[in-house]
């Protein structure tokens, strides 16, 4: 995707921190790091939609949300101001279904999942469309 809207020279992908991180992608601002992650599992996702109204949906919503806290927080260890990222990280969600429940807050508890990282964990969740919209 970063291949078809931004030079070469400007990302780079499986960017490596000095202590030997990786995270998926990096794009290069001003110069300053974005990181952007793309940790998810569709699976926990599938289960969740496909499951019948009852407690078996419910443990599956459980189950992807949990999933999802975790891959915010994972996220969160690439915003490293000390090593030139800005402090904030993006979140890939590669599936616009999916984000579109998390920002109708369709999936989860009272807490939206994306107000949660933005502003407990400085994670931007994006989707293949806003995320050309935040760059």
């Amino acid at each position: 995707m970063l291949q078809n809207v931004l030079p070469p020279e400007s990302f780079k992908m499986q960017y490596a921190f000095a202590g030997g991180d990786i995270v998926d992608a990096a794009v290069f601002v001003k110069g300053k790091v974005i990181p952007i992650d793309s940790k998810f599992s569709l699976e926990n996702y599938n289960r969740f939609a496909e499951a019948a109204d009852g407690q078996d949906k419910l443990n599956y919503e459980k189950t992807f949300v949990n999933d999802l806290k975790l891959r915010i927080s994972e996220t969160a260890k690439y915003i490293r101001p000390d090593e030139g990222t800005m402090d904030f990280a993006f979140m890939f969600i590669p599936h616009e279904a999916i984000y579109y429940d998390l920002l109708v807050n369709k999936v989860g508890d009272e807490e939206n999942l994306i107000q949660r990282a933005a502003s407990k964990y400085k994670v931007i969740i994006v989707s293949p469309t806003s995320f050309l919209a935040y760059l």
